[in-house]
């Protein structure tokens, strides 16, 4: 945060700018690339808003099938954390195995259960790490400096929604 504060932001909105690698730099397995690259993109106004899970929209499937569990965020959500940090528990405490897929730009994640789905509450588990393309989290916006007090056990706070499966 204090670099913020300190010189201001790296981008400024309504600006384009241009992420350039050049053909001379190695792949993760250190071969050349076979030619450089140039990605263009504007900076819209700056997202300072965590995210807030009250927001997103649930659409639960019907008992019997094996129909998509829908979470629609509004926004776009980084794919490496939301394909990960999601799950699904039923009513008795097990947690649901199957397949999960983020569309729409990463605006929608849905999680297709591996058995049929049965009637009963179920809860979506999701850890507090998520975040968005601006690297807001749930409860905690990227850059608001937040000391947090060191913990001799280390864990990953989570926050749940219910749903019901009829």
């Amino acid at each position: 945060m204090k670099p913020l504060v300190d010189i201001g932001p790296v981008f400024e909105a309504g600006k384009t700018y241009s992420l350039n690698i050049s053909a001379s730099c190695r792949d993760a397995e250190g071969r050349p690339l076979r030619a450089g690259a140039e990605k263009k993109f504007r900076i819209g106004p700056a997202d300072r808003t965590a995210l807030d899970p009250a927001r997103w929209t649930l659409t639960p499937p019907t008992a019997g099938t094996r129909a998509a569990l829908a979470i629609g965020f509004g926004e776009s959500l980084d794919h490496a954390l939301a394909s990960r940090m999601f799950s699904i528990v039923s009513f008795d405490g097990t947690a649901l195995e199957g397949a999960v897929v983020l569309g729409d730009q990463e605006r929608v994640w849905t999680f297709v259960p591996a058995q049929p789905w049965r009637l009963g509450a179920h809860r979506v588990v999701v850890a507090t790490i998520l975040e968005d393309h601006a690297g807001n989290n749930i409860g905690k916006p990227f850059d608001v400096d937040v000391f947090e007090e060191v913990r001799r056990r280390i864990g990953t706070p989570t926050v749940e929604l219910a749903f019901l499966i009829k």
